[in-house]
Protein backbone atom coordinates (compact mmCIF):
# COMPACT_ATOMS: atom_id res chain seq x y z
CA UNK A 1 0.00 0.00 0.00
CA UNK A 2 1.15 3.60 -0.78
CA UNK A 3 1.70 7.03 1.66
CA UNK A 4 -1.23 7.98 -0.77
CA UNK A 5 -3.99 5.05 0.04
CA UNK A 6 -2.58 5.98 3.85
CA UNK A 7 -3.33 9.37 3.55
CA UNK A 8 -6.50 8.68 1.55
CA UNK A 9 -7.65 6.38 4.64
CA UNK A 10 -6.47 9.33 6.96
CA UNK A 11 -8.61 11.68 5.10
CA UNK A 12 -11.64 9.44 5.12
CA UNK A 13 -11.88 8.90 8.28
CA UNK A 14 -11.47 12.88 9.37
CA UNK A 15 -14.65 13.51 6.72
CA UNK A 16 -16.39 10.71 8.92
CA UNK A 17 -15.44 12.16 12.25
CA UNK A 18 -16.84 15.47 10.81
CA UNK A 19 -19.98 13.65 9.48
CA UNK A 20 -20.66 12.27 13.11
CA UNK A 21 -19.87 15.74 14.85
CA UNK A 22 -22.65 17.30 12.24
CA UNK A 23 -25.04 14.94 13.20
CA UNK A 24 -24.43 14.87 16.32
CA UNK A 25 -24.94 18.71 16.88
CA UNK A 26 -28.37 18.12 14.64
CA UNK A 27 -29.76 15.69 17.22
CA UNK A 28 -29.00 18.23 19.69
CA UNK A 29 -31.36 21.09 18.12
CA UNK A 30 -33.90 18.26 17.11
CA UNK A 31 -34.03 17.78 20.49
CA UNK A 32 -34.17 21.21 22.05
CA UNK A 33 -36.89 21.87 19.49
CA UNK A 34 -39.66 18.74 20.58
CA UNK A 35 -39.04 20.44 24.23
CA UNK A 36 -37.26 17.13 25.11
CA UNK A 37 -34.44 17.63 28.31
CA UNK A 38 -31.89 18.48 25.22
CA UNK A 39 -28.44 17.44 27.33
CA UNK A 40 -29.79 13.80 27.63
CA UNK A 41 -30.65 13.28 24.40
CA UNK A 42 -27.46 14.71 23.07
CA UNK A 43 -25.67 13.11 25.96
CA UNK A 44 -27.38 9.97 24.28
CA UNK A 45 -26.61 10.91 20.55
CA UNK A 46 -23.16 12.00 21.10
CA UNK A 47 -21.95 8.90 23.64
CA UNK A 48 -23.48 6.51 20.32
CA UNK A 49 -21.64 8.40 18.05
CA UNK A 50 -18.72 8.30 19.98
CA UNK A 51 -18.67 4.87 19.97
CA UNK A 52 -19.16 4.78 16.46
CA UNK A 53 -16.21 7.22 15.88
CA UNK A 54 -13.86 5.15 17.72
CA UNK A 55 -14.98 1.67 16.16
CA UNK A 56 -13.97 4.17 12.69
CA UNK A 57 -10.75 5.14 14.01
CA UNK A 58 -9.91 1.11 15.50
CA UNK A 59 -10.73 0.02 12.01
CA UNK A 60 -8.25 2.88 10.34
CA UNK A 61 -5.53 1.96 12.43
CA UNK A 62 -5.93 -1.27 11.69
CA UNK A 63 -5.92 -0.96 7.81
CA UNK A 64 -2.37 1.25 8.34
CA UNK A 65 -0.85 -0.95 10.73
CA UNK A 66 -1.65 -3.90 8.27
CA UNK A 67 -0.36 -1.48 5.49
CA UNK A 68 3.12 -0.78 7.49
CA UNK A 69 3.21 -4.94 7.52
CA UNK A 70 2.79 -5.23 4.15
CA UNK A 71 5.17 -2.33 2.98
CA UNK A 72 8.05 -4.15 5.98
CA UNK A 73 7.27 -7.17 4.19
CA UNK A 74 7.61 -6.09 0.63
CA UNK A 75 11.37 -3.73 1.75
CA UNK A 76 12.51 -7.15 3.56
CA UNK A 77 11.98 -9.24 0.40
CA UNK A 78 13.69 -6.80 -1.95
CA UNK A 79 16.71 -6.41 0.37
CA UNK A 80 17.43 -10.30 0.89
CA UNK A 81 17.12 -10.60 -3.01
CA UNK A 82 19.66 -7.75 -3.42
CA UNK A 83 21.49 -7.41 -0.64
CA UNK A 84 24.66 -5.72 -2.42
CA UNK A 85 22.03 -2.94 -3.63
CA UNK A 86 20.49 -2.69 -0.22
CA UNK A 87 23.95 -2.24 1.01
CA UNK A 88 24.26 0.27 -1.51
CA UNK A 89 21.21 2.08 -0.87
CA UNK A 90 21.88 1.99 2.78
CA UNK A 91 25.06 3.59 2.47
CA UNK A 92 23.67 6.01 0.31
CA UNK A 93 21.41 7.61 2.63
CA UNK A 94 23.81 7.16 5.69
CA UNK A 95 25.99 9.67 3.59
CA UNK A 96 23.36 12.01 2.67
CA UNK A 97 22.18 12.19 6.43
CA UNK A 98 25.95 12.73 7.44
CA UNK A 99 26.03 15.57 5.00
CA UNK A 100 23.40 16.75 6.53
CA UNK A 101 24.49 17.14 9.88
CA UNK A 102 27.64 18.53 9.31
CA UNK A 103 26.08 21.71 7.67
CA UNK A 104 24.39 22.11 10.37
Amino acid sequence: MSEQDVRNGVREVGEQAKSVITETTEAAKAAVSRGMTAAQEAGEAAQGMARQAAQQATAAAGTVYNQSLEARDVLEQAVVQNPFLSLLVAGAIGYGLACLVRNR
